[in-house]
């Protein structure tokens, strides 16, 4: 449950890139395509420091100008182009928003629940892919004095390592620093080979199971939960996974699974448990993987786009409720082990041959029961991210509405 507050818009701005950059059309990878045309949202909270400027709306608006200079693309419009969408490269900037909270940054509560519908720029996609920006930012100041940037990013044009670097660009700038890893910009090292070959099956790419029994009824109000473990039940379950393996394959050698693979195979299990769904329902988990350096020659440092890769594991319900955590895990290890560069570039080369620009429109997430979808954040540096006033005391996605993710 979120507090009533309320947030009162005080401003909006366009910015444009300082100096301005020459018009041009940008090319998007078969990933980019891909990607739905909304935007992702993160919303970074920052106490009050004491400072006379904290937070300069000012300050920020021309950090944001010069960014966009570098990072231009962002500073565009989308397009479409036959069954493709393209960034028409034409300065029109992006928007800054001012806005207050009647409240205390305290009176929030739990953070991570934070609604970004509120705390982040609001979008109108009514009018067509080109009318909206791809870049928007949210200013809002609390009574407290602690300001929210809440950070709209649209998808098609780059992914979440991409937005960070832009954020962190955009900071470095507004402590009068230079941008300390210039991106590049160009997407054709994730063109599609000539002729496509497709080698593998790639379930990430596919339609997900059909829940065979819908729930009837009203469906539940939806909300964020976070679940906070410490290293020794992290080591509890790796340890668990370690027993299983000796006990299941006798005189073979104890295979070594990652925090991450058995965290997510734990997570799986125990969704599938809360569900309660048939045993012969299937469920498919999607992680994003990043493929920058999984692919071979490695993407150029800064690449700026969509390098994220979606594998899936496809499992009954009865297995995820009744077989060992470690059976679980292994699928997702086998999952993730084989996004090499083949594979990566076979997924390429099926987006090549089964383009569908208006592939997402009317469709939910593919994250909703009987699935799920996870993302890893952890090797992102948001907490590292200063603007001169200091790091943030919280960042996250805020109240996603997307069951199962």
């Amino acid at each position: 449950f979120f507090p009533a507050m309320k947030i009162t818009v005080k401003n909006t701005i366009t910015v444009t890139p300082v100096p301005e950059t020459p018009r041009s059309t940008l090319w998007l990878s078969n990933v980019d395509n891909d990607m739905p045309p909304f935007h992702t949202r993160t919303l970074h909270f920052f106490r009050n420091n004491g400072s006379a400027d904290f937070f300069d709306v000012d300050v920020l608006a021309a950090g944001l100008g010069r960014v966009l200079a570098v990072f231009y693309p962002l500073a565009g419009r989308l397009k479409k182009q036959g069954n493709r969408v393209e960034v028409d490269c034409n300065g029109e900037g992006a928007i800054l928003v001012e806005a207050e909270g009647d409240g205390e940054m305290d009176e929030l509560g739990d953070l991570s629940s934070a609604p970004a519908n509120i705390l982040s720029p609001q979008v109108d996609y009514s009018k067509g892919i080109s009318s909206f920006p791809i870049f928007l930012v949210q200013v809002t100041v609390f009574k407290c004095g602690g300001i929210c940037l809440g950070i709209a990013n649209n998808h098609k044009v780059s992914d979440g390592i991409s937005a960070v670097h832009f954020i962190y660009a955009w900071a470095d700038l507004c402590r009068g620093l230079d941008v300390a890893v210039p991106p590049s910009i160009d997407r054709t090292a994730l063109r599609a080979r000539d002729p496509p070959r497709v080698d593998f099956p790639h379930e990430g790419l596919q339609p997900p199971p059909e829940l065979k029994s819908p729930a009837g009824g009203v469906p539940p109000q939806l909300k964020l939960s976070e679940f906070k473990l410490i290293r020794k039940q992290l080591n509890a379950l790796k340890d668990k996974c370690v027993k299983q393996e000796d006990g299941n394959e006798k005189g073979k050698k104890k295979k070594s699974y990652s925090t991450f693979e058995v965290l997510s195979g734990h997570a799986w299990q125990c969704l599938a448990k809360a569900r309660d769904l048939p045993d012969d329902q299937l469920s498919t988990l999607y992680i994003a993987v990043d493929g920058r350096q999984r692919l071979i020659p490695p993407l150029p440092m800064g690449y700026l786009g969509n390098a994220v890769f979606m594998t899936a594991t496809t499992v009954s319900y009865r297995d995820l409720k009744s077989r060992p955590l470690t059976d679980v895990v292994a699928k997702i290890n086998a999952s993730l082990t084989r996004m090499d560069d083949e594979y990566l570039r076979s997924a390429v080369d099926y987006l090549e041959l089964n383009s569908d620009v208006d592939r997402y429109e009317g469709r939910g997430s593919r994250f909703n029961s009987p699935d799920c979808g996870i993302v890893s954040w952890w090797q992102m540096p948001v907490y590292e991210i200063d603007f001169g006033w200091g790091p943030p005391a919280y960042v996250g996605g805020g109240g996603r509405q997307s069951e199962g993710k």
